[in-house]
C-alpha cells in the first residue's frame, strides 16, 4: 500500500524567525528518490524550491538524529547528494542544538543561502518522530 505523501515531512526550528521544512511533493520513485518541497524562512529570508532526496539519505538522518537524541552529544548531518539542502545539527553540553546548513534553489548551479540557528534538544523527539514516519 501506497503511503500519503501529504504526510511525509520534517521541520527543524520554530514558525517565528527560523524554520526549515521538508515536505514530500509526490510519490517515493521505484529507484528509492522522493521528490519534496523545502520551505524555509531564516530572518528575513523566506524562500521554497523543489528537491528530490534518496530515501537511503534521509534514512542516514534519521539514525545520526536518533543517536544524538540518544547520547545529547556529535552532531547528525543530512548531505544528499544533489547538495541543495544540507543540515548539520550539533548538541553543546548545555543542550542547545546548532543547526547550520545551506539551500540551493537549483542542484549544482543554484543561489545558494548559508544558515545558522539555534534550537533547543526539546525539539529533538519531535523531528525523530517525523522522520521515522516518512522513513518508515
Amino acid at each position: 500500500m501506497a503511503r500519503d505523501p501529504s504526510a511525509l515531512r520534517f521541520s527543524l526550528g520554530g514558525r517565528q524567525r527560523e524554520l526549515v521544512e521538508v515536505r514530500a511533493a509526490g510519490e517515493l520513485t521505484s529507484d528509492g528518490w522522493l521528490p519534496s518541497d523545502v520551505f524555509i524562512k531564516l530572518g528575513g529570508f523566506t524562500g521554497r524550491f523543489r528537491a528530490n532526496f534518496l530515501l537511503a539519505e534521509l534514512k542516514r538522518f534519521c539514525a545520526d538524529v536518533a543517536q544524538l537524541y540518544r547520547r545529547l552529544e556529535g552532531a547528525a548531518v543530512f548531505e544528499p547528494i544533489e547538495g541543495q539542502l544540507k543540515l548539520r545539527l550539533d548538541v553543546d553540553r548545555l543542550g542547545h542544538v546548532a543547526v547550520s546548513g545551506s539551500a540551493m534553489d537549483v542542484a549544482g548551479t543554484g543561489n545558494r543561502l548559508t544558515f545558522s540557528f539555534i534550537i533547543d534538544q526539546s525539539y529533538l523527539p519531535g523531528l525523530l518522530k517525523q522522520l521515522e514516519a516518512t522513513c518508515a
